[in-house]
C-alpha cells in the first residue's frame, strides 16, 4: 500500500527564483495596463497544463519548452495552475501525479514547479568506479556518493550497500563531465562518520585516479549540538534529519518533492549532528537541519522545524500543534486549514496531498497522487483547500472510485525568508502536519 510521506524526516523541499520565456495568456483581457508577468517552469514532459487568472475558468496552456508566462492584469493578483507530471514506472507500478499551485503576484514573479514522482534519468551520465577502505573509521557500516556537475546532480544512497568488512568497491552513475564528488562513510544509524571531497573528477572514469580512497582520522566528522524549543506537551520522538546542500542547492518546487543537490548526512539525529571536515566544505555549501516531534501515541499530528546553518550548534523552534481529523471522505476531498499558530506571519503555505491505488498488484497497478498548495496571499484568509473545478478539461487524473482507500496528509508551513526554496542560509521554516486514511463513499 502507498505510504503518505509526512516529510517529517525529509530534508530538502526546495525552489528558487528563475527566469524564462514562454506563452502569455490574459484570460480574455485585451490591452490590460501594467500587467504582472509570472514565470512558471515545469519538469520536462509535463502535460497537460491548465491555468486560471483571478476568478476566471481554467484553460489549457501550451508551454514554450518547459515554461509558461502568465500575464496577470492590473487589479488582479491571484492565479493558479494545474499540471500532470510525467508518468513514472518503477517495477510493476506506474505512478501518476497531479500538481496544483495557487499563488498571488505578492508571492513573487517566478517559480520552478516539480514532481515528487519524477523518474530518475540516466541521460547524460557515465559510470564512476573505484574502491574505498574505511578500516581506520570505527563503526563504519556503509557509504554513499554524490556527484555534481553544474545543475546536474546524482546521489547514490549507499545505506543498503553494507561493507563486507571495512572495504568496498564503488560503482554508480554520475553526471557526465568533470564532477565534484563527495564520498561519505556512515555508521549503522545512518550518520556520517567521515567524508572526502574530489573536484574535477572525470565521469565516466575511476575515482581518485583508480587508487583506493583511504579514510583516516582527518576525514572524520565532529558533533554539533541540536536544541529543540517550544516542544508541545506530551510530544515525543524528537528526531532530526540533516543534509548538506552543496553549491547552495538547485531550484526545485515550492510545493512538491525533495531538494536538489542535497547530500544526506544524518537520518536519525537527536541531540547532535555530524559536521563534515572543513576541507570537504566548499563555497556555497550549507547544512539543512530539520526536526520533528509527534503527538503522544500517534503517528499524527506532527510539529516540524528546519533551519540552515554554515555549521555549529543549531536551534529548532516548533510552532503550536495542530490537530486535524482530516477531510470528509469524498472522491475529491475538501481540506480545512483552520489554524491560528501562524496568524500575523508572512510566508505561509498550505499543502494537501492524497494518494490512492487502482488495479491489481503487478503490471496493472497504478499509484495516483494529487498535491495542492496555496499561499496565504492567495487564500486571503480562507481555510478551505480542494482540487479546483476542471470541468471541460481532459487529460488530468480521474477521481478515485467508490470504495477506494485514500491516504491523505495536510501541512501548513511558515517561512522566515518568504516562500522561496531552497531555504537560504540562516533562514528557518516551521510547520504542522496531520495525516490519515479514508474510504471513498
Amino acid at each position: 500500500m502507498p505510504v503518505i510521506d509526512s516529510r517529517l524526516w525529509v530534508i530538502g523541499l526546495s525552489s528558487a527564483l528563475v527566469s524564462g520565456c514562454g506563452s502569455v495568456i490574459t484570460n480574455g483581457v485585451d490591452g490590460a495596463s501594467n500587467p504582472t508577468v509570472v514565470t512558471l517552469t515545469f519538469p520536462s514532459g509535463t502535460s497537460p497544463v491548465a491555468a486560471q487568472i483571478g476568478n476566471g475558468a481554467f484553460a489549457l496552456q501550451t508551454l514554450n519548452g518547459n515554461t509558461l508566462n502568465l500575464s496577470i492584469p492590473s487589479g488582479t493578483s491571484n492565479y493558479a495552475v494545474v499540471y500532470l507530471c510525467p508518468t513514472n514506472v518503477v517495477g510493476p507500478v506506474q505512478s501518476a501525479e497531479e500538481g496544483v499551485w495557487e499563488a498571488s503576484t505578492a508571492d513573487g514573479s517566478s517559480f520552478n514547479l516539480s514532481c515528487s514522482t519524477m523518474p530518475a534519468t540516466t541521460a547524460g551520465t557515465g559510470a564512476l568506479t573505484g574502491s574505498l577502505d574505511a578500516s581506520a573509521i570505527p563503526g563504519a557500516a556503509s557509504y554513499s556518493m554524490a556527484a555534481q556537475n553544474g545543475n546536474a546532480f546524482r546521489e547514490q544512497e549507499g545505506y543498503a550497500l553494507f561493507f563486507n568488512g571495512p572495504t568496498a568497491n564503488i560503482y554508480t552513475l554520475a553526471p557526465a563531465g568533470n564532477d565534484r564528488v563527495l564520498l561519505l562513510v556512515f555508521d549503522s544509524n545512518k550518520e556520517a562518520l567521515a567524508a572526502k571531497n574530489f573536484d574535477n573528477q572525470a565521469v565516466p572514469g575511476a575515482l581518485n585516479g583508480g587508487n583506493t580512497v583511504v579514510f583516516g582520522a582527518a576525514d572524520e566528522s565532529t558533533p554539533a549540538a541540536i536544541t529543540y524549543n517550544n516542544v508541545p506537551s506530551g510530544y515525543s520522538n524528537l528526531q532530526a534529519s540533516v543534509g548538506l546542500r552543496i553549491g547552495g542547492g538547485v531550484a526545485q518546487a515550492p510545493m512538491i518533492g525533495v531538494g536538489g543537490n542535497q547530500v544526506p548526512i544524518a537520518a536519525n539525529a537527536t541531540s547532535q549532528y555530524p559536521m563534515l571536515p572543513s576541507n570537504v566544505i566548499e563555497s556555497g555549501d550549507y547544512y539543512l537541519v530539520g526536526g520533528g516531534a509527534m503527538a503522544p501515541g500517534n503517528a499524527s499530528p506532527f510539529v516540524l522545524a528546519e533551519t540552515t546553518s554554515s555549521g555549529g550548534a543549531v536551534s529548532l523552534t516548533f510552532p503550536a500543534p495542530w490537530t486535524y481529523a482530516g477531510p470528509a471522505p469524498a472522491a475529491q476531498p475538501a481540506f480545512n486549514f483552520s489554524y491560528a499558530g501562524f496568524s500575523g506571519k508572512t510566508g505561509v503555505l498550505q499543502e494537501a496531498m492524497y494518494i490512492w491505488e487502482t488495479g491489481a498488484p503487478g503490471p496493472d497497478l497504478n499509484n495516483y497522487q494529487v498535491e495542492i498548495s496555496a499561499t496565504a496571499n492567495h487564500q486571503g484568509g480562507s481555510t478551505a483547500l480542494a482540487l479546483p473545478n476542471l470541468s471541460g478539461l481532459t487529460g488530468f487524473l480521474p477521481a478515485p472510485a467508490s470504495g477506494t482507500v485514500v491516504y491523505w496528509s495536510a501541512e501548513i508551513w511558515q517561512y522566515s525568508s518568504g516562500i522561496n526554496l531552497p531555504l537560504p542560509l540562516n533562514s528557518t521554516r516551521s510547520g504542522v502536519s496531520n495525516q490519515g486514511v479514508f474510504t471513498v463513499p
